[in-house]
C-alpha cells in the first residue's frame, strides 16, 4: 500500500522500517521508505541544447560522438540503471524535447557549461559572465 507523504506532492511512502531497526546508529523512530521520481538528465544534454538553438545540425556524426551515446540510439546519461532513447532519435515534438526547452544552456568564458531554469537564465548568466545559448540580443531604440 502506498500513502502520500504529507507536504510532498510527488512522493509516496511505499513502506516503513520499524522503530528501533536502526537503534545501533542512533535512530529510534520508524523510517518511511519513499519512492522518488528520477530526474531525466537528458534535459541537460549539451548537444540537444545546441541543436535546439540552431548551433549544430544534429547529424549522426555530431550526436554519436557524445560520451553518453550507445550504438542503436541509446543514452546512458541517466546511468545504466535507466537507459533511454537519445534525444536525437525522438521527434522534436516529443515530451523529452519539451522538458529540455524548460532549461537554458550557459557557456562561461572559460568554456565550462552550466544549465539553469530558463526563467532565471539572464540573472545567472550575468553573474557568471556567461553566454545563453540560443538567446538573441534585442535592443530597444531610446525614445
Amino acid at each position: 500500500m502506498t500513502t502520500k507523504l504529507p507536504g510532498v506532492p510527488d512522493t509516496t511512502i511505499d513502506g516503513i522500517i520499524p522503530a528501533g531497526a536502526f537503534s545501533d546508529i542512533g535512530i529510534a523512530t520508524a523510517i518511511p521508505i519513499i519512492s522518488v521520481r528520477w530526474f531525466d538528465e537528458r534535459q541537460h544534454c549539451k548537444l540537444g541544447h545546441l541543436y535546439d538553438a540552431g548551433e549544430i545540425e544534429g547529424t549522426p556524426q555530431e550526436y554519436q560522438s557524445c560520451f553518453f551515446y550507445q550504438a542503436g540510439g541509446g543514452c546512458v546519461k541517466n546511468g545504466k540503471r535507466t537507459p533511454a532513447a537519445c534525444l536525437f532519435h525522438l521527434s522534436p515534438s516529443a515530451p523529452e524535447w519539451s522538458k529540455l526547452r524548460e532549461w537554458a544552456l550557459l557557456i562561461e568564458p572559460d568554456g565550462n557549461i552550466a544549465v539553469c531554469r530558463r526563467d532565471s537564465a539572464v540573472e545567472i548568466a550575468a553573474d557568471l559572465n556567461a553566454t545563453i545559448i540560443g538567446a538573441v540580443k534585442v535592443t530597444e531604440p531610446r525614445k
